[in-house]
């Protein structure tokens, strides 16, 4: 990203909590079979999500006792 050859984007404002991550409803559902985090959520106000190589989504994990994890 910092040469100019990826393009980012960063998910962390959803439609019922701004910006505010102590409320935040999306959830990042770790799957055994796959060895994949699942997201199950809604995020809004992404710059770049179209284009994105590289996404960081903010996210409650169900492997970390729900705490936030990016």
């Amino acid at each position: 990203m910092a040469a100019g050859e990826k393009i980012g984007c960063f998910g962390l404002t959803e439609p019922n909590h701004g910006s505010n991550p102590a409320g935040m409803e999306t959830k990042a559902i770790w799957d055994e079979n796959s060895k994949v985090y699942k997201l199950s959520g809604t995020k809004t106000w992404i710059s770049n999500s179209p284009v994105a190589d590289i996404a960081i989504v903010w996210a409650r994990s169900n492997r970390h006792n729900n705490d936030i994890k990016v």
